[in-house]
C-alpha cells in the first residue's frame, strides 16, 4: 500500500515480490511518469515525505502452487480486502 498521509488516499496492489514494486513505483513517481494522474499530481505537490509505503499483509502461498495460482489467490484477496474496507478506503484510480 502507498498511503498519502495528507489526503488519505491509497494505492493498493499485489505482488509476489515484497519490495521491488515499491521501488518501481517510487522511481516512476520521482521522474513524473506514473500512470495514475491524481497520484502523480499529489506526489508532485506533497512530496515523498507525505507518503508511506506499507505492507498490508504478507501471505505464505499454499504449497505447491504455480505462479499463476499464487497471483490468482492474491488478486482474490485484494478484492476481498478492498470490499471489506470500501466505506473507509479512498483509492487512487
Amino acid at each position: 500500500m502507498l498511503y498519502n498521509t495528507i489526503t488519505g488516499y491509497s494505492l493498493i496492489d499485489i505482488s509476489v515480490n515484497l519490495y521491488k514494486p515499491f521501488e518501481s513505483i517510487k522511481f516512476k513517481l520521482s521522474i513524473g511518469r506514473y500512470k495514475l494522474k491524481q497520484l502523480q499530481a499529489d506526489w508532485d505537490i506533497y512530496g515523498e515525505k507525505s507518503f508511506e509505503f506499507k505492507v498490508v499483509e504478507n501471505l505464505k502461498p499454499n504449497e505447491p502452487s504455480t505462479e499463476k495460482e499464487k497471483m490468482d489467490d492474491l488478486k482474490e484477496l485484494l478484492k476481498i480486502y478492498i470490499d471489506s474496507q470500501s466505506e473507509i478506503l479512498k483509492l487512487y484510480k
